[in-house]
């Protein structure tokens, strides 16, 4: 259940449905396909190989939706946690203080600027900043997020000067940036030029055939209506 919440929060809450208003309304979508799906196969309407493959879909299509909505959630939340990384650099070489960075970071719209606001207030009632930050890494699966929780930890509880780390760290996060839009430019060429070829081999046979066809049009020989 916290799994399927994880990815409705990433998702951006569909709807604004809950975690058990989901499951419930995907229990009942399941219930209803399948109910239908039987009865028109005992009536002999279709087989039943149909119904399984309409019960799969009803079970699945849901949950891939929310999975491909979590995501893009995920990518976005990456980039924006990589961008408080660079902000925390900054302001700590500037001398001040994590946490008043953390609550400027939290002012917007973005769900790690809603978890940044909670963590502020947790941090308030004296919970340690680690502690509490290290909830977007393991909930959301954000290896940056747990990166900088080592530091903020570190820092913490061992007096680290955390502004070089920080810059090491921030330049590695803009190399495994770089690593993956090449790995995804990689995957997509191949794409590309499938349908690259596609495109020519189609121009090809406009050209090639066009002008004969047209021929045979205008002296009707395509005319049916004779035969």
């Amino acid at each position: 259940m916290e799994e399927i919440d994880s990815r409705l929060e990433l998702a951006g809450r569909p709807a604004g449905l809950s975690v058990e208003e989901f499951v419930g309304l995907n229990t009942l979508l399941v219930g209803l396909v399948t109910a239908l799906s039987i009865g028109i196969s005992a009536a002999g309407k279709f087989p039943i190989w149909l119904s399984i493959i309409l019960i799969f879909i009803s079970v699945r299509f849901p949950m891939e939706i929310i999975k491909n909505g979590a995501k893009q959630g995920r990518d976005r939340m990456r980039k924006d946690v990589v961008d408080l990384g660079a902000r925390l650099e900054s302001g700590t070489t500037a001398g001040l203080p994590i946490i008043r960075m953390l609550e400027w970071a939290s002012e917007g719209d973005s769900l790690l600027a809603k978890e940044l606001r909670q963590m502020a207030s947790e941090v308030r009632m004296g919970k340690p900043l680690y502690t509490v930050f290290s909830r977007i890494g393991i909930r959301y699966d954000i290896p940056e997020a747990d990166e900088l929780t080592l530091l903020i930890k570190h820092a913490d509880q061992q007096g680290v000067e955390i502004a070089r780390h920080l810059r090491s760290l921030n330049r590695d996060f803009r190399t495994r940036q770089e690593v993956e839009m090449n790995n995804e430019a990689a995957k997509i060429k191949p794409k590309v030029t499938m349908v690259l070829v596609l495109a020519a081999i189609v121009a090809t046979w406009a050209l090639v055939a066009g002008p004969p066809v047209q021929r045979a049009l205008e002296q009707g020989f395509f005319n049916f209506g004779t035969f």
